[in-house]
């Protein structure tokens, strides 16, 4: 592994590129479903085990040469299965990355909170996994969930960490990001994120686009119900407020603000899974070459891969289809030769 001290000055810039990315999800353990590249599945092949934590330093290292982006460390279990995380996040901040790991309160354990001390007082996001039901088992269910999350915080609070609260919305659920809302404010959290894992492959519609806008847009609102020292954020998207006038129709016109909310996958979002299949978001699930491909080249993928310069010409939100472009075989070659342009100057699309 290279000395971190080498890679401390400012990131190589692609050559003619504006998007660089500024926050990287990446999912280190497989989901207890078997998804996102369980090696339990379909008699697994080295190219879909789970990155080990020498490869996972040497995409922090190509991370850290394209852009200084915060890198969100996530997945089931990950305290156990990754027993040299530390390590993985020391390196990290040692390149100028911040770094953040993501955890379900019952990993909370005092030991916990004292090793990962050193880090300092943001370095936890606490999971929020209860489902929000209307029969008696699931409300028994999120009872003593929430009553495991209180604690969990309560030690956080005690310690002198911020209170950080992240859920995967798989479906736009008006009402449970209301009542997280309501929680977060209550326990005077500084952040509440989301991860949006809808399912939009092609020729799927299980949810319709005005259901999502809603959803989506219902963080704006959010926005301006909350303490200011808050941050509430579905990441992979970017608000925009606009102020305009109103025709006057003979009702009195008047200035009225709006809110439009931008997709920000591949243009300075990306997720990681297991594997090291760099994705434009979680809903982006198919079999793409991996980073093992691309020589652990976080910045081969970033920069060349034709989903994700197509994406930043054409994606404006989640219902744009891109999730579905038919480019793996095209990538795979660009990955695993020289990048087009390359050795010319010119810049990817």
């Amino acid at each position: 592994m290279n000395d971190s001290s080498a890679y401390r000055s400012k990131p190589h810039i692609l050559p003619g590129a504006t998007d660089l990315p500024r926050i990287i999800v990446w999912q280190l353990a497989p989901r207890s479903d078997g998804s996102a590249g369980d090696p339990s599945l379909n008699s697994p092949t080295r190219h879909d085990e789970p990155l080990n934590t020498s490869e996972c330093l040497l995409v922090i290292d190509s991370i850290a040469r394209t852009a200084k982006p915060i890198v969100v460390l996530t997945g089931e279990r990950v305290l156990e299965l990754y027993p040299r995380l530390p390590e993985i996040l020391e390196y990290g901040r040692a390149l100028g990355l911040k770094m953040i790991v993501e955890v379900p309160p019952a990993e909370l354990t005092d030991e916990v909170i004292d090793r990962y001390r050193y880090f300092g007082e943001r370095i936890f996001r606490v999971k929020i996994t209860a489902p929000v039901g209307d029969d008696t088992g699931s409300r028994i269910e999120e009872a003593s969930f929430f009553a495991e999350l209180d604690g969990s915080l309560d030690r956080l609070g005690k310690a002198g960490f911020e209170i950080h609260l992240v859920y995967t919305a798989t479906e736009p659920d008006l009402r449970t990001l209301a009542l997280l809302h309501d929680y977060a404010v209550r326990r005077s959290a500084r952040g509440l994120y989301c991860h949006l894992r809808f399912d939009l492959a092609e020729g799927q519609t299980p949810i319709e686009g005005g259901v999502v806008d809603d959803f989506i847009e219902r963080f704006a609102t959010m926005k301006e119900y909350s303490p200011a020292s808050m941050i509430i954020s579905p990441q992979c998207v970017r608000f925009v407020h606009h102020s305009h006038r109103q025709e006057d129709h003979g009702q009195g016109g008047g200035n009225r603000g709006s809110w439009e909310y931008v997709c920000l996958a591949g243009k300075s979002y990306a997720f990681i899974d297991p594997a090291g299949r760099v994705q434009l978001c979680a809903g982006n699930s198919d079999k793409r070459p991996t980073l093992r491909d691309a020589g652990y080249d976080f910045q081969k993928v970033w920069g060349y891969s034709s989903v994700f310069t197509d994406s930043r010409k054409t994606c404006r939100n989640c219902l744009h289809g891109y999730h579905s472009a038919d480019q793996v075989a095209a990538d795979r070659a660009v990955l695993q030769g020289s990048p087009p342009g390359a050795g010319s100057g010119a810049a990817p699309a």
